[in-house]
């Protein structure tokens, strides 16, 4: 079974998997899957309640960061890493009917001056937190690893 350390700061990838290769262990980068916006028509919600209903519903999925739901125009905004079908399965199970009325869309990330950027092994820049596996994961507070668990939950 294999061990995960979470790394984040401004050290590169390529930095970090020579360390762990000198340490005489064998590494690889372990990207995160990547949040998506996914959009769901909603049918008979008729009131607050309902809409609290669904959000409720939609919010208890796993891989759900975010969540908002319009009485008015039906419409259910998720972000996270949930399947849509694991969505659309959620508001059928809370009663209500759901539609997927887009494909899911990647947000455009956040960043600030102060966010470093890294370079992947194919030149593409992302956020510099990614994960490392490894034979053994690097003791805690040794060089900002801290080593994950095999089940990580975002919430």
């Amino acid at each position: 079974d294999s061990k995960l350390a979470k790394v984040s700061g401004t050290a590169s990838a390529a930095a970090l998997l020579e360390a762990v290769t000198a340490a005489g262990k064998e590494a690889h980068l372990v990207l995160p899957a990547a949040p998506t916006v996914t959009v769901l028509r909603v049918e008979g919600m008729m009131c607050g309640n309902c809409t609290a209903k669904v959000e409720k519903a939609l919010s208890a999925v796993d891989g759900v960061d975010t969540v908002s739901v319009d009485l008015d125009s039906k419409l259910a905004k998720v972000s996270g890493t949930a399947s849509a079908a694991a969505l659309v399965e959620a508001v059928t199970a809370a009663g209500k009917e759901a539609q997927l009325l887009e494909e899911p869309k990647m947000p455009i990330p956040r960043r600030t001056k102060s966010t470093p950027l890294s370079r992947d092994s194919d030149g593409m820049k992302h956020p510099a937190a990614f994960m490392v596996t490894a034979g053994t994961a690097p003791a805690r507070g040794s060089g900002g690893v801290e080593p994950t668990p095999p089940e990580v939950s975002s919430r």
